[in-house]
């Protein structure tokens, strides 16, 4: 009987733990906040155990040792003193989270890597979604253009996890790790977001990254706005999908029409600060606006409107009224008390965060075009996944997150990739193949039109 150590119960871990306890495999859950298992989904008893979860206690070592694999789940920033666990108990690890977070590790991922063999351990990050399980059917798409003699230039990726029926003015809410998707979305990371056009660096301004969406139609699923994705634009991983040399290549995340102008708002209106501001501490939205306006919190709608050269009447300024810019809501926080952690814990209480049996439907859609050349002829390639959920039981955005992380994590313990070693993303070919052939058992395939024109024949 295979041991499966997850340490975390947020949103997007319920379905591994029963896609592993229907397996008959004995699964122990390590959380901060026990109370919360309820939305693992799953019958409690039939877990081997819950533990409380303290990354700093040297004990972490004695039970990650106790079982054969870990699936980790806590934020990025602290999955390196996981890592480090695993290396001492000899354990391999499965991590949803983008990969630079192992940046931190001393001497970066190279030493890692290396501490990785030594241990005689694998870590394969980035099991998620866009990167992760739609990352891998792309990179399963270039690997075979490229061993047909083409060459791509052009690439052109997005993804969008969004509600699959009408829930406030937004027309978003939260289905995983509502607090970390918030931050990321008024405050962007300097350089997270470049991408490459005429073969160089398109640098993209943390401060303007909604001002110029672009509009795409993942046809016959609807016309949707794409923005540059904040965590991981296309210029970190033009190396990643081995496109060293391509001239374009672009990567988005999708919403439906009207979010960017919005979030740009916020931004133009002060809220993407990352400094504390204890004077504004115990403050009313309507002050805290004024206050970032200039104004007093009577006048905070119409310097807001100034502020962004709008009509009071506007669809933007009619969205921050719903969400409560300019009301008596206490602008409460959760964090570092920043304009940032105000605006994003409002953005939480009024947008909704929807776990299982939720009601709320969900859907995760992906669409990518590929252009390549060979001779005189040019072969395009365009893919459209989405899939959707009833808002019964976990989410789709959960469910690909979590089985994309157990069927990674199955092949490591007698699977197609027992005796991996190292520190591994999942878009190489050993690594992603048996993914994917788990997640289509499952139903997740993409729907990919293939043609050559000018030189070729169609196919």
């Amino acid at each position: 009987m295979r041991r499966v150590l997850v340490l975390g119960n947020g949103l997007s871990v319920g379905p591994l733990v029963g896609f592993f306890l229907d397996r008959g495999d004995r699964v122990t859950v390590a959380c901060r906040r026990p109370e919360r298992n309820g939305r693992l989904g799953v019958d409690l008893d039939r877990l081997a155990a819950v533990t409380p979860l303290d990354l700093d206690d040297p004990g972490l070592v004695d039970l990650v040792r106790a079982h054969d694999l870990v699936a980790s789940f806590v934020p990025g920033g602290c999955q390196p003193k996981v890592a480090a666990a695993c290396l001492e108990a000899r354990r391999s690890l499965v991590v949803s989270c983008h990969a630079h977070y192992f940046e931190a590790w001393p001497g970066g991922s190279t030493a890692l890597d290396a501490a990785c063999r030594a241990a005689g351990v694998a870590i394969i990050s980035e099991l998620g979604v866009d990167c992760g399980v739609l990352g891998m059917l792309c990179a399963e798409q270039i690997d075979r253009v490229k061993a047909d003699g083409w060459a791509i230039r052009a690439l052109e990726f997005h993804t969008g996890v969004l509600p699959g029926q009408y829930v406030n003015p937004l027309d978003y809410a939260f289905f995983w790790a509502a607090k970390k998707a918030a931050l990321s979305y008024v405050r962007p990371k300097a350089g997270k977001a470049d991408w490459i056009d005429g073969g160089a660096r398109v640098r993209v301004d943390r401060e303007t990254v909604y001002r110029a969406p672009t509009l795409v139609d993942p046809a016959p699923h609807g016309a949707l706005e794409t923005h540059p994705n904040l965590d991981s634009g296309a210029w970190p991983y033009r190396e990643v999908y081995g496109l060293g040399g391509i001239e374009r290549f672009y990567h988005g995340t999708l919403r439906h029409i009207g979010w960017c102008s919005a979030m740009q708002a916020l931004l133009d209106l002060g809220y993407g600060g990352d400094a504390p501001r204890p004077e504004l501490a115990g403050k009313r939205f309507a002050e805290v606006t004024g206050a970032l306006c200039g104004a007093s919190a009577a006048d905070a709608r119409p310097a807001a409107a100034d502020r962004l050269g709008r009509s009071v009447h506007d669809d933007v300024m009619l969205r921050l009224e719903w969400l409560g810019l300019f009301s008596d809501r206490p602008a409460t926080t959760s964090g570092d008390g920043s304009t940032a952690d105000m605006v994003t814990d409002l953005m939480m209480r009024r947008m909704g965060v929807f776990g299982p049996d939720s009601g709320v439907a969900s859907r995760v859609v992906n669409l990518y075009a590929l252009e390549a050349t060979r001779g005189g002829a040019v072969r395009r390639l365009r893919s459209v996944f989405d899939a959707r959920d009833a808002g019964r039981g976990h989410s789709v955005c959960s469910r690909l997150i979590s089985e994309t992380t157990a069927w990674a994590g199955l092949a490591l313990m007698g699977g197609a990739l027992e005796g991996l070693v190292g520190l591994h993303h999942c878009y190489g070919a050993d690594v992603r193949r048996p993914v994917l052939a788990g997640m289509a058992e499952r139903g997740f395939e993409a729907a990919v039109h293939d043609a050559v024109e000018s030189g070729g024949r169609a196919r």
